[in-house]
């Protein structure tokens, strides 16, 4: 038995309550909870295990000298290169330590995402093993991204992690996480729930890759609390979806002037059912928020695009879109832009498209000397991009970098 504080105790107790009372998810697939084993793996793991070394192959996951580096595999977790955060002001710690350590961390459990939202949180609530705690000392500026990977190696299982990141006012950090199973795992969870609490004035840059295998299920959960002047920028990019995958991060800016850039992309292939989109609620003044979803659906795959600002601080302003391209003859997608203003002094915009590739644009580049397998990956690709000019130079090469790689090996 874990030995856990007495807050963490009572507070698994209650959610454990909850499970049966609570609704089914409101959006996504079903899942049978019941189903899935939720027991700790005893077996352990390093860069050199085959499971770990296959997984940051395929995510292009570059392993250099000294670069931080945090691992959970199942529930198995490990750093590297922590210490050397710790000595630039950044702590770095898993969360099953942290916990037992940090009393303060009860100011933060659940306190961005909501626990009793359905049976999933409260299911995570009760369950949830490993994650990572960043929290990053007020005024400090790491430039270098954070490495960060969850993998799930067992089938019939449920990894649960819970990440905490901490961003004290003026402070700035950049992280990159890669989610993935190899193509063995069959009928598994993956469901991270990630709270991000960025301070006045700080900046939190996230990228997250994942790659699910056909008989996945991916429920990454994610909240993110804004201060007065602090910005958060995260994409996400959905390369393989699994059997289903659903998201909805959610930021909520509390403070004047904060301001959040969310973008999703999606490729959905085979019998994937997809349910992804962004929103944003907007209670300070003068905020500003930028949701963008693009999907691109393949063979009988189904994508649901939904996407949400609700605004209410003075003069703030939102724009949300969502794109689709079509390449299957029985694919399917749907786009639900919804816009909600509570103040007069409000603007939203939105913008929607669902398409297929454009026979002028496809003849113009055959015409250039492309075949058209060339031509419709090249359009596939733009169309995808998900616009990193806005990432600081070292997160943004890097995530250029594996886009290159994973678009040559054919998306």
């Amino acid at each position: 038995m874990r030995e856990e504080p007495e807050w963490l105790r009572k507070f698994r107790e209650r959610a454990l309550s909850l499970i049966d009372k609570l609704p089914e998810p409101k959006y996504g697939a079903r899942i049978d909870l019941e189903a899935l084993s939720v027991e700790r793996e005893l077996r352990e793991y390093d860069e050199s295990s085959p499971v770990v070394s296959k997984a940051l192959k395929r995510l292009h996951f570059t392993m250099k000298e000294e670069r931080p580096f945090l691992l959970q595999v199942n529930d198995f977790l490990r750093k590297k290169y922590a210490e050397r955060l710790s000595q630039l002001g950044i702590l770095a710690e898993d969360i099953d330590t942290a916990v037992r350590k940090y009393e303060w961390l009860k100011d933060y459990w659940f306190k961005a995402f909501p626990m009793a939202l359905n049976k999933l949180t409260a299911f995570h609530a009760a369950y949830s093993r490993g994650g990572f705690v960043l929290r990053v000392k007020e005024g400090v500026k790491l430039k270098e991204p954070i490495q960060m990977c969850f993998i799930v190696s067992s089938s019939s299982y449920a990894q649960l992690p819970h990440n905490i990141i901490i961003a004290e006012p003026y402070s700035e950090v950049h992280i990159l996480t890669g989610c993935i199973a190899p193509r063995g795992t069959r009928y598994s969870l993956h469901s991270g729930l990630t709270e991000v609490y960025v301070g006045e004035g700080a900046r939190v840059f996230s990228i997250m890759i994942e790659i699910w295998p056909e008989y996945v299920h991916a429920r990454p959960l994610k909240a993110v609390k804004v201060d007065k002047g602090g910005t958060y920028i995260g994409s996400v990019i959905v390369l393989e979806p699994g059997a289903s995958y659903q998201a909805f991060p959610t930021a909520i800016l509390m403070g004047d002037m904060s301001s959040v850039t969310a973008k999703t992309v999606v490729t959905a292939r085979g019998n994937s059912e997809v349910d992804v989109g962004e929103a944003a609620f907007l209670l300070g003044r003068e905020c500003r928020a930028i949701l963008v979803t693009r999907a691109v659906a393949f063979d009988s795959a189904t994508v649901k695009e939904r996407i949400r600002a609700r605004g209410r601080g003075w003069r703030s302003k939102a724009y949300l879109e969502c794109s689709g391209l079509i390449l299957g003859d029985r694919a399917k997608i749907f786009a639900v832009p919804e816009l909600e203003a509570i103040s007069k002094d409000v603007e939203l915009y939105h913008e929607s498209s669902i398409g297929r590739v454009g026979e002028n644009e496809l003849m113009y580049l055959m015409s250039r000397g492309f075949e058209e397998d060339e031509a419709i990956s090249m359009m596939i690709r733009g169309f995808l991009d998900p616009g990193l000019s806005d990432l600081p130079a070292p997160l943004r090469i890097q995530v250029e970098s594996i886009l290159e790689r994973v678009a040559i090996e054919g998306l």
